[in-house]
């Protein structure tokens, strides 16, 4: 059971890993990122999930490898 105290949160920032190919192949990268990955997110998906959120979202992180690839 639920306490009447209890608040539910609304996220206020979406982040997207946009690919995880990358020009570095870093030891320490948090998204395993590399020369040899090639996995990316469509702007169409990207503007979907943007869509579905916009109103409760203060802030919009684009990041993951090189995400100017």
């Amino acid at each position: 059971m639920i306490s009447a105290n209890y608040k539910l949160l609304t996220p206020t920032m979406l982040s997207f890993v946009v690919t995880d190919g990358c020009t570095a192949h870093c030891k320490d990268c948090c998204f395993n990122c590399s020369p040899k990955n090639s996995t990316y997110i469509t702007s169409e998906e990207m503007i979907d999930a943007i869509e579905q959120v916009k109103d409760s979202v203060l802030v919009v992180v684009f990041t993951g490898g090189e995400a100017t690839l």
